[in-house]
């Protein structure tokens, strides 16, 4: 529409209009297009074992005084995995933790917090390894 505006304005005022059109292309023109890029080939990759501070824990109890902690960790002292108790370093916490740790991957973590969970009827939380929420 603009065109015909602009076409009908020229005429109107003795202007010639030009249309550029595209080259002729003979009949012996071949045309080659780029090949495409190859894709590359996957590398295989070796599995890395897990580092130290990227593994799971589960935390089992928090209790504000030591002894109540140190006795839970007596009694989980029977599993395959290191128990400790990891005692408040700051102010703001104050309380006392059974914690499992040595879990490298998320499946085993929650079957272990599930089973425990049952046997002690309390509430056991999966903590993450640290770093992996970035990604």
């Amino acid at each position: 529409m603009l065109a015909l505006v602009c076409v009908l304005a020229a005429a109107a005022f003795g202007l010639r209009t030009y249309r550029t059109r595209a080259p002729k292309v003979s009949a012996d023109t071949v045309f080659v297009s780029a090949p495409a890029w190859p894709k590359p080939e996957p590398r295989p990759t070796a599995p890395r074992e897990p580092s130290p501070a990227k593994e799971w824990r589960v935390l089992v109890g928090a209790f504000t005084h030591k002894k109540d902690a140190e006795a839970l960790a007596a009694r989980l002292e029977g599993l395959d995995w290191p128990v400790s108790v990891v005692v408040p370093v700051s102010a703001t916490d104050s309380l006392n933790k059974v914690v499992v740790s040595g879990m490298s991957e998320k499946a085993t973590a929650r079957r272990l917090a599930d089973s425990l969970g049952k046997a002690l009827g309390r509430r056991v939380t999966i903590i993450e390894p640290t770093g992996t929420r970035a990604r």
